[in-house]
């Protein structure tokens, strides 16, 4: 029944990830000297909603869960996937692994590439 009610949340999670993401006109706005849609600010609201549910409820395998499936669906950099993998292991006192992860979101050419786009 656990894992029945997990999958549901999870389900009913990446359903909302993908509904805001596929959502109507895409309206822009300026901030600075760079645009930022208000699709893409809902959207960034509902990951990092979703993310302090999982972190709140400590539910850590959810945690990494969506990082995985965030990081995939190219919702989330492989940057920010790997620092929410290494927090969720952090949290569940696996310090060896959550070390790969973070060095992996410190990747240097990663990061150079992101500031680059």
């Amino acid at each position: 029944m656990k894992q029945l009610k997990r999958w549901s949340v999870v389900a009913a999670t990446l359903a909302a990830v993908f509904f805001v993401s596929c959502g109507g006109e895409d309206e822009s706005s300026t901030k600075g000297d760079s645009k930022v849609s208000a699709k893409d600010s809902i959207q960034s609201s509902m990951v990092d909603s979703l993310i302090s549910l999982a972190d709140k409820a400590k539910d850590y395998e959810r945690k990494f869960f969506l990082a995985d499936s965030l990081e995939k669906a190219g919702v989330i950099s492989s940057v920010r996937a790997n620092f929410l993998r290494g927090s969720s292991l952090h949290s569940q006192n696996k310090r060896a692994a959550s070390e790969v992860y973070y060095k992996k979101a410190l990747d240097v050419e990663e990061l150079a590439r992101l500031l680059l786009e």
